[in-house]
């Protein structure tokens, strides 16, 4: 048996991280090594695919020993079919139930939209696949402990906000606790509930970000006031709205808020369409709609109560081509991907503004107006326009050295029989050969023969079909836009501001902070408010460059010692949650030619007296709900628990648990109640 001794013999607990996504806006990506176990934090790739962003990643790939995804974004987990496909990464992953699956959904439309347009390889929809299905997927606060290397290091996820299933990891290796949060929200959305940080206090590492320092966001209503007046006003006008987002995560925030707009017979929206366009489009409703146990405690209550799905749409028509959209009558508003309008759908649309502002003189309204994410306040030029323009087409005979090879064709009953096959069955040679010459009780085998080579020369063209594209070569073409509508930002990112994070990060009270993806002058900002609000050192406060390890090695003092079981066989224990926990009294014996540190029953007279310790660190919520099961009156002012309007309880600075009150019987109640959530020793 092994128990920790907090003692002077000390032993290093080592945590260091290499950091992509540090002091920028690039995706974040970091490695987190503690002692001898390494942690992947993310690992995000933009739209852009650069492929020198992931090289530094190449040398640790086979290093790396579990992987953690915050969020479905492909800016958080776009490089994750990369390093699964092409650079090896074998080791498990873990996720959320939401994050494995609109992840792969908005990788699949991430790499149509490329590979429509150019020469994509950089992975497959194979290695997508394979990626996904190395993912272990979690439910919030279910823990998972590492063996191996990593034995005693837990991770546990956490609702994050912002997107279905979005994670903040709480990382815990013995006394250290660790807190991964970026990219949340705090407030509570339509579909989603906000971050919560309930399960963690005064962190030993808190690595966050500083994206939104610099900014402040406008009150819900007023965005949404913003929204409807942009659409309603165009769509009267007999203009079209396209609205850039992503494919699988803030979308459905939108599609379910205009849901409920169209909904509103007052709102005068019901006269027009309203569109969702991408390539996954039904597979991202289908996965919305069986994922409402992940979403707000409104909408779980409501789909309790009556069976009622938010994602059972009755006015949003789901596209996945621009031939679908033609179908749905305009005027309209659509919501398509991907929000930086450099690639797929909104970049076609976006395109469309000169022919279809062409059709109406200056005068009138524009065509689009495009409402998107911050990243596309101000559209840039679009690209170089580029398209694969095929050699041959699918169904055409493709002569290759030294055997010609036809690739099948289908029509709309699959692929077309070929009678040669069963000719070539039936010839006397072939029926010759059969026991009984093909007649009487062999009938069977026959056919089964048949089945056989058609199966096997089905499974040959489809190879040949997979393993022989045609050849094709990438043409570019300069286009100039002539771009002829309204562009307005409304804010929809739903991630927590300047103001709310510095209100976390105060509330948490870190001991050590590591902040990342912001720019130069938000990460300066945030690393201030930590210094001159928080106390905190300036050698506790990293702020790294891009690509830049940050040590943060702690001197824990703690080692491994034996316990005699007659030492154990005296101790009394006490539970708290999960664990049971006694003081313990010893000598510390030397035992063996290693001299293995030993715990024996104490021996020289009466062991000295103790302070009494409380551990545990019970939660006002959970106190006031304890408080109401057993009759008493309990509520929030101003942040103090007031009971039956007597007694008060409260958090100090320190973080410990205050009672006031006159003495009373309900004083020494909440008193009895506030005891029991610790373990005392």
């Amino acid at each position: 048996r092994l128990s920790s001794l907090t003692g002077h013999y000390g032993n290093l607990y080592s945590e260091a991280a290499r950091l992509l996504g540090a002091q920028s806006e690039t995706p974040p990506c970091f490695l987190l090594q503690i002692d001898e176990f390494k942690l992947l934090l993310d690992c995000g790739w933009d739209s852009s695919f650069k492929a020198d962003y992931v090289e530094q990643l190449k040398p640790v790939t086979k290093e790396i020993d579990a992987v953690l995804l915050s969020h479905s974004d492909p800016f958080y987990i776009g490089a994750l079919p990369y390093l699964v496909g092409r650079c090896g990464l074998t080791c498990p992953i873990y996720s959320t139930v939401p994050v494995r699956r609109m992840g792969q959904m908005m990788l699949y439309d991430l790499h149509a939209s490329h590979a429509t347009v150019e020469e994509f390889n950089l992975f497959s929809l194979d290695d997508i696949d394979a990626a996904f299905d190395r993912v272990h997927q979690l439910k919030y606060q279910q823990t998972v402990t590492f063996e191996g290397k990593g034995h005693g290091i837990a991770i546990t996820p956490l609702p994050a906000g912002h997107s279905l299933g979005a994670t903040l990891w709480k990382i815990v290796d013995g006394e250290e606790e660790i807190v991964y949060a970026l990219g949340y929200n705090h407030k509570k959305e339509r579909h989603l509930n906000g971050a919560s940080f309930d399960l963690t206090f005064r962190p030993s590492l808190l690595i966050t970000d500083c994206a939104n320092m610099l900014y402040n966001q406008r009150r819900r209503r007023a965005r949404d006031e913003q929204l409807m007046t942009s659409i309603l006003g165009t769509l009267r006008d007999g203009g079209n709205v396209l609205i850039a987002t992503d494919t699988a995560g803030r979308c459905l925030e939108l599609t379910h808020l205009l849901e409920q707009l169209w909904q509103n017979q007052q709102s005068g929206l019901m006269a027009y369409s309203l569109a969702l366009l991408n390539c996954v489009a039904h597979n991202v409703v289908e996965h919305a709609k069986s994922q409402v146990e992940w979403m707000s405690d409104r909408v779980t209550k409501q789909f309790e109560l009556s069976r009622d799905n938010p994602f059972n749409f009755r006015y949003l028509h789901v596209c996945h081509s621009l031939q679908d959209l033609a179908r749905v009558r305009e005027p309209r508003v659509v919501l398509a991907s991907q929000a930086d309008l450099d690639w797929g759908f909104t970049r076609q649309l976006f395109q469309q503004c000169k022919s279809k502002s062409n059709e109406r003189c200056a005068s009138r309204a524009p065509s689009w107006r495009p409402c998107s994410e911050p990243s596309a306040l101000m559209p840039p030029p679009p690209p170089p326009q580029q398209h694969l323009a095929p050699l041959a087409t699918p169904s055409t005979a493709l002569t290759t050295n030294p055997a010609t090879t036809k690739t099948p064709t289908f029509d709309d009953y699959g692929e077309p029989v070929d009678p040669n096959v069963f000719n070539a069955l039936f010839a006397p040679s072939a029926v010759a050969d059969l026991p009984d010459g093909g007649r009487g009780r062999n009938t069977a085998a026959l056919a089964a023969a048949a089945a056989a080579a058609a199966a096997a020369k089905a499974a040959a063209e489809k190879r040949a079909a997979r393993d022989a594209e045609p050849p094709s070569k990438c043409l570019v073409e300069q286009v100039d836009v002539d771009i002829r509508c309204t562009v307005a930002f409304i804010d929809f990112e739903g991630r927590s501001d300047g103001d709310a994070v510095k209100k976390i990060v105060s509330t948490l009270k870190p001991r050590e902070t590591v902040l990342v993806l912001g720019s130069r002058d938000a990460t300066d900002h945030l690393a201030e408010f930590c210094r001159t609000n928080m106390g905190l050192a300036p050698e506790r406060i990293h702020t790294p460059a891009n690509g830049e390890t940050v040590d943060v090695t702690k001197e824990a003092h703690i080692y491994q010692a034996r316990v005699k079981d007659s030492l154990i066989s005296s101790l009394t224990f006490f539970p708290l949650g999960e664990y049971e926990l006694a003081w313990v009294d010893a000598s510390i014996h030397l035992e063996g030619p290693t001299e293995q540190p030993t715990l024996v029953p104490w021996k020289s007279g009466r062991p000295p007296d103790h302070k009494t310790v409380f551990i545990g660190e019970p939660k006002l919520h959970g106190v006031k709900q304890r408080l109401q099961e057993i009759g008493m009156t309990a509520e929030f002012q101003g942040g103090v628990l007031v009971v039956n309007g007597r007694v008060a309880v409260k958090r100090t600075e320190a973080g410990r648990l205050l009672i006031e009150g006159a003495c009373s019987e309900d004083y020494f109640r909440v008193r009895e109640l506030v005891y029991s959530q610790y373990a005392i020793l």
